[in-house]
């Protein structure tokens, strides 16, 4: 069963999360956005990728 701590959170607790939150957006802000892979890309434009040919030795 829940304590009434874990459901109702402190104002230390309410500040320690305002904090962190404000952390990640931050370092979100630094990261930049992942770029989509060659293979993405083909997709996105529709052509279809041709197989390669199979040689006989």
């Amino acid at each position: 069963m829940l304590k009434a701590a874990e459901v109702f959170p402190t104002e230390r607790q309410k500040l320690y999360n305002r904090r962190i939150n404000w952390k990640l957006e931050s370092l979100n802000n630094f990261i930049p956005e992942p770029k989509p892979s060659p293979i993405e890309l083909v997709k996105f434009e529709g052509k279809q990728r041709e197989r390669a040919s199979k040689r006989n030795n």
